[in-house]
């Protein structure tokens, strides 16, 4: 791969999964699950996703090269802009390795690297991070790719659920399950002045002092990292916040996963704004026992 990238001319570059992993975007593989409650269809290749990390994906842009070497994928770039990579390398755009990738990743996976790209700076090994893309830097780049493609299809789709601020893909993924069930849209980490210090509640409703949080694994992991949160969010609660900490199984468990939705609902319809338009109870489907984990 190095000698072809040696070469005058060539101009090949990585997209596809393996950019997106070095643009440190949050692709993986989703759950049945997930698919099943967000009404999402599977991606198109998923179950080609574990092979997809296993082949290097090279866009080239000119002529296409003669590679004598096997288990490599070649495909011609739509000319978006590159970046410098590591190794020197050269990274298809974030936006034309999504579509790329867009085969083997749900609507859930496009969304939070959508998200993440919103959110932050663009990471790239061994070089200054990049500024954050902005949703008319992704639908300019958008707008020059074939408009049929059904990857480029699902990336539209993808972006018309994207928002910021947005930490993680599991903070994405809890707000598409919020927004799913028809109930009003959260503000994202939402800055609030507690005792002189700024805390971030991950999905919150302000004006009612409402708000969700998702621990990952590294709160149980890490003994500093959980007693920090505990902290956090006892300071909340003496606030007067009403927090609901999820985890997990808050969310697979189809019987748990329906006792915090209809918590949610009965928050969003307590108070003086239950009559208006933002706090009507959504009608949540009852958990089955054949639902899938």
């Amino acid at each position: 791969m190095h000698d072809h990238y040696s070469k005058d001319g060539v101009g090949l570059s990585i997209t596809g999964i393996h950019a997106l992993q070095l643009f440190t975007l949050p692709v993986g593989y989703t759950k049945r699950w997930v698919n099943e409650f967000l009404g999402d269809p599977p991606p198109m290749r998923a179950r080609e996703l574990s092979r997809a990390y296993d082949v290097p994906h090279l866009a080239w842009t000119e002529s296409r090269p003669t590679v004598r070497e096997q288990g490599m994928r070649l495909t011609k770039s739509y000319g978006l802009k590159t970046f410098a990579g590591p190794w020197g390398t050269r990274l298809a755009h974030p936006v034309e390795a999504l579509v790329a990738a867009a085969p083997y990743l749900s609507q859930w996976r496009l969304t939070a690297c959508l998200d993440a790209l919103l959110s932050g700076e663009l990471q790239i090994p061994e070089f200054t991070p990049q500024p954050a893309m902005t949703k008319d830097d992704m639908t300019a780049a958008i707008s020059l790719l074939p408009a049929r493609n059904p990857a480029v299809i699902a990336l539209k789709r993808a972006l018309v659920n994207a928002a910021e601020p947005v930490w993680s893909p599991m903070e994405t993924l809890v707000r598409r399950m919020v927004v799913t069930q028809d109930f009003p849209e959260p503000t994202l980490n939402h800055p609030v002045m507690i005792e002189g210090n700024l805390a971030y509640p991950d999905l919150s409703w302000p004006e009612l002092r409402l708000g969700i949080e998702y621990n990952g694994g590294i709160h149980l992991l890490d003994r500093r990292t959980y007693g920090t949160e505990m902290n956090r969010i006892r300071t909340f609660q003496d606030h007067g916040w009403d927090l609901n900490i999820l985890v997990l199984d808050d969310l697979e468990d189809p019987r748990l996963r329906w006792n915090w939705l209809q918590w949610l609902a009965e928050r969003l319809n307590r108070g003086p704004q239950s009559a208006s338009r933002s706090t009507v109870m959504p009608r949540l489907p009852r958990p089955s026992s054949s639902d899938e984990r």
